[in-house]
């Protein structure tokens, strides 16, 4: 039987989202800025649990969102 995951996925978006907004930028963040706000293992703190590995797919599978085709 698999495991249950520690964090779902709605978890994950929220925190990063929570972890945008505190850092008080009115605008969305460029590429980098977002790197320096949001990173595994803050993500993994402010969570209390979570694989690392899966937390970064799920970071990187929502990269690049909301921009516009063949930019980064």
């Amino acid at each position: 039987m698999p495991r249950l995951a520690a964090v779902t996925a709605e978890q994950i978006r929220a925190a990063v989202l929570s972890m945008l907004a505190d850092a008080g930028d009115g605008q969305p963040p460029t590429g980098e800025r977002f790197r320096k706000i949001v990173s595994v293992r803050k993500l993994r703190a402010r969570l209390g649990a979570g694989d690392p590995a899966t937390l970064a797919r799920a970071l990187n599978a929502n990269r690049g969102r909301g921009r516009a085709r063949g930019t980064r």
